[in-house]
């Protein structure tokens, strides 16, 4: 039996988004929080976590491997909501090991791969094929492109007019809608 839509889209939402909080945790929040607590003389030691070797060099030991997952996941949740039981979907345990299977997969994968030994995260995103795997840049970026078709039905399956529809799309569009007799 397929999930609900929602659920299907949900997870399609927080894969799309991970690749942009993982780079937003590791090259942003990560270091700044690092070199912020860090001694004035220690300053310089602190590790950047923009570069690949980097995170693989905390990924590949056991002592510093939990925090670092345990970092980007937290951070993940609480960016999408699953750390506040008010706001979190149902299923949230579903989303959190979603989150913690993809940040893991994604670790191991940068730690086993030589070829990524001396890469950046910035390089490695832009070397994605789809554009679903690198960071989002903009809200345009929150899927392909893609076609929208008049599908002359309505959810109900009644058959709908092009009228009909332009009213809907100048809603959509601008927020405001043309009242009319048939009360839709």
């Amino acid at each position: 039996m397929q999930p609900a839509a929602i659920d299907r889209w949900a997870d399609k939402a927080i894969a799309r988004v991970l690749p942009s909080l993982i780079q937003a945790y590791l090259a942003g929040v990560a270091y700044v929080r690092d070199i912020t607590l860090a001694e004035p003389d220690k300053k310089k030691a602190v590790d950047d976590l923009a570069w690949i070797p980097t995170v693989n060099k905390l990924y590949r030991k056991p002592a510093t491997q939990g925090p670092l997952v345990n970092g980007i996941c937290s951070f993940i949740e609480r960016a999408i909501g699953l750390d506040n039981p008010d706001f979190a979907p149902g299923g949230r345990e579903h989303y959190q090991r979603m989150v913690r299977d993809k940040v893991h997969a994604l670790l191991a994968r940068w730690s086993t791969d030589d070829l990524l030994a001396e890469q950046s995260l910035k390089s490695f995103f832009d070397e994605q094929r789809s554009s679903l795997d690198r960071p989002m840049t903009s809200l345009r970026d929150v899927d392909e492109a893609g076609d929208i078709h008049f599908g002359n039905k309505d959810l109900n399956g009644r058959r709908l007019d092009s009228a009909t529809a332009r009213r809907v799309m100048v809603f959509i569009r601008h927020g405001v809608a043309e009242g009319t007799e048939a009360g839709d």
